[in-house]
């Protein structure tokens, strides 16, 4: 007998070598150093002094131990603003959740670009995206999604070169509808790649609106905005590697900790069929942390699939019907995204008012005796 199972998910979402570790720095006595610049230091009209090779020695030092004394000689080049982004980056070498790192990296950037509005996409190379966690007006945490190639962001991420924009609404790749959808009001924008040590693109730093800073009025994002993430841009790059590691290892024994309750719960299930199916069910909604699930039967002499729903109501679908009856038919597994309800099978929508998911997985299941499904 064929046994057939569709997990549907309405709401919840969810590579690199090792990244370099971090350089630990102690800035106490680094502010001292502030009111003396150095000969040969070049003065901007922001009021920071640069050095025109640090910001590659600042990057290598934290794979080249032996530069890091020649790093801390040159501290006095940088702007308290990136004295201020150093230290903030220090307390970050420690952090291992993803979201908790992308939004101290997000308030290290406002700081140090002085911009009203930053947003840090993750890079996903499987399916040419870009991903952040947004807030909507309501205040609820969204996620977005942007193809590679697609807007501001992903012509940054398919290039890997930054953008930096001073007038948002004279640049065709700036989509308008989504000021007016959210009330804000783009005037500039710097979009910078961001990698790690190895040279693999992790993430894209969206900056939006320069604030004015004393200096200037009507600023826009400077050489200078980026020369600072070219600056931090590597450890911020190592950084996220290294938070999405510990993250991918702790949803990794999760899912073995879930996989392993699942065998044991059916391994322990009574005889009955309709409390096997019980168990199962809550197993799988329990590993992939789905919404609605379905277990259907197959029956072959009325080229149907078949469950029974709450008060006894029986659950028909035709083989080759929606996506359903499709993997029934070609006998292969399916994962899809953003498909309405009857486009699955037809009783989602009519019968459990599922009108439209996020994604649905479905998933034939062979008899372990034969390779018939």
């Amino acid at each position: 007998m064929f046994l057939f199972r569709c997990c549907v998910h309405q709401t919840a979402d969810k590579k690199q070598d090792d990244p370099a570790e971090v350089v630990e720095i102690a800035a106490t006595s680094v502010s001292r150093k502030m009111d003396r610049p150095k000969e040969g230091s070049v003065t901007t009209p922001g009021g920071s002094r640069r050095f025109g090779s640090f910001a590659g020695r600042f990057a290598l030092a934290s794979s080249n131990p032996t530069q890091h004394r020649e790093m801390l000689d040159n501290y006095d080049l940088l702007s308290p603003e990136q004295l201020r982004a150093v230290g903030v980056m220090n307390q970050l070498a420690l952090e291992l959740d993803i979201n908790s790192a992308v939004d101290n990296i997000r308030d290290v950037v406002l700081e140090l670009l002085h911009c009203e509005r930053v947003t840090l996409f993750l890079v996903d190379n499987q399916q040419k995206e870009l991903r952040a966690r947004v807030a909507n007006p309501e205040e609820h945490w969204e996620m977005i999604r942007v193809p590679f190639g697609v807007g501001i962001a992903g012509r940054v991420a398919e290039s890997g070169t930054s953008m930096n924009i001073p007038d948002a609404y004279a640049c065709g790749l700036f989509n308008p509808a989504i000021d007016r959808k959210t009330g804000f009001r783009t005037r500039n924008i710097l979009c910078c790649p961001i990698s790690d040590m190895s040279g693999n693109h992790v993430a894209v730093i969206q900056a939006l609106n320069k604030k004015h800073t004393g200096v200037a009025r009507g600023t826009v994002f400077s050489s200078l905005d980026e020369s600072n993430l070219e600056l931090f841009g590597v450890h911020l790059g190592n950084m996220l590697t290294k938070s999405r590691f510990h993250t991918a290892a702790l949803a990794e024994k999760q899912r073995l900790a879930k996989l392993y309750e699942a065998f044991r719960r059916v391994n322990a299930a009574a005889s009955s069929l309709e409390q096997l199916v019980t168990i199962i069910l809550k197993a799988v909604r329990n590993l992939v942390n789905s919404e609605h699930n379905l277990l259907l039967f197959v029956d072959n002499s009325r080229d149907q699939l078949w469950t029974k729903w709450t008060l006894g109501t029986v659950l028909d679908n035709k083989m080759g019907e929606g996506l359903v009856g499709q993997a029934a038919t070609q006998g292969e597994g399916m994962c899809c995204q953003a498909v309405s309800g009857k486009d699955i099978m037809p009783a989602f929508a009519t019968v459990l008012g599922v009108q439209h998911a996020r994604s649905v997985l479905i998933q034939p299941i062979r008899s372990a005796a034969s390779a018939q499904l």
